[in-house]
């Protein structure tokens, strides 16, 4: 989902399949079929060499199991710092550990992505993936050049500890890693003042 309004970059009707095999490095054939009741769905690939991926594992312990918007403090979440020196398509996957069982029991989990004003707040996020209890969430945005961004996963509920795994495929080049203490705590400050 987005936010509403018109600074929103967040690209909610688009979704990206990536097709692949358990094991790495596995080749084969293989077919996809799509099924949709949108008349207006169109199925493109992406050219494989215009993107970039990178990837990053965390974890949601103690303080830093913040929980969503819904608790004062979701800023104690990890913090990512995204930017790019041009404009830039960007896939980001948040993941949790896959769950045995027919129906498994998943937490509910998302990401916010807002402008990096060495402030953190709502009124900064420009895309958010939506809550889901799934494996897997998933947004697509563009990035402006030479901003700045923090990306913010997290579960919905506070204080549920966890391992996550972050993976963006970007079609240009991408500045992407997490904040150490000393840079996202002044981010944080104003909201846990008020926390």
């Amino acid at each position: 989902a987005t936010r509403p309004g018109p600074e929103s970059t967040c690209a909610p009707n688009d979704l990206v399949i990536v097709p692949s095999t358990y094991e790495p490095g596995k080749p084969g054939s293989y077919e996809l079929a799509v099924y949709t009741d949108d008349a207006d769905a169109t199925l493109t690939l992406l050219p494989v060499a215009s993107w970039q991926r990178q990837h990053a594992r965390g974890e949601w312990r103690g303080r830093s199991a913040g929980g969503s918007r819904n608790h004062p403090s979701w800023v104690r979440n990890p913090l990512y710092s995204l930017s790019s020196k041009r404009e830039c398509k960007l896939q980001i996957f948040l993941r949790q550990a896959a769950r045995a069982g027919a129906t498994p029991d998943y937490p509910g989990v998302g990401f916010y992505v807002g402008v990096d004003d060495h402030d953190l707040d709502l009124r900064d996020v420009i895309c958010e993936s939506g809550f889901r209890k799934s494996e897997e969430v998933h947004a697509q945005l563009t990035l402006a050049p030479g901003k700045e961004y923090l990306l913010v996963p997290m579960t919905y509920k506070k204080g549920v500890e966890m391992t996550f795994e972050v993976e963006l495929f970007s079609d240009q080049p991408l500045n992407f890693s997490m904040l150490a203490d000393e840079e996202a705590e002044p981010r944080r400050k104003a909201q846990v003042d008020d926390e």
